[in-house]
């Protein structure tokens, strides 16, 4: 009997989204689990180099991250090979770092 998402560890959960993108339990579990690191770092980060907009941009940029996560039929998940089970918390704090500095100097470049 498979079990439910919730039920599983973060790097199952990961792998099951790999192999089964349109899983939206997994997504939802994924959002519940990950998105408020995801929306801390990317604050944090933006912050730190000067590009507050508020929440609203917070929330962008955090769907930017998940676009990354689904492109190329989610590539970016099927590259994770955390060795620990935790590992998958950098993997997408990196993601979202270069989200925002990508977005940021985009910004620029446009003034």
């Amino acid at each position: 009997m498979p079990q439910k998402p919730k039920e599983l560890t973060n790097k199952e959960l990961v792998r099951l989204l790999a192999n089964d993108p349109c899983n939206e339990a997994a997504w939802r579990e994924f959002l519940n689990r990950f998105h408020r690191h995801i929306c801390r770092t990317l604050n944090r980060e933006c912050g730190r180099i000067g590009y507050s907009q508020g929440d609203m941009l917070i929330q962008d940029l955090a769907q930017e991250v998940y676009q990354k996560l689904v492109k190329n039929n989610c590539n970016a998940l099927k590259e994770h090979k955390g060795s620990h089970e935790n590992s998958i918390f950098k993997y997408l704090e990196i993601i979202a770092l270069r989200t925002a500095y990508s977005n940021y100097r985009k910004i620029i470049a446009e003034s």
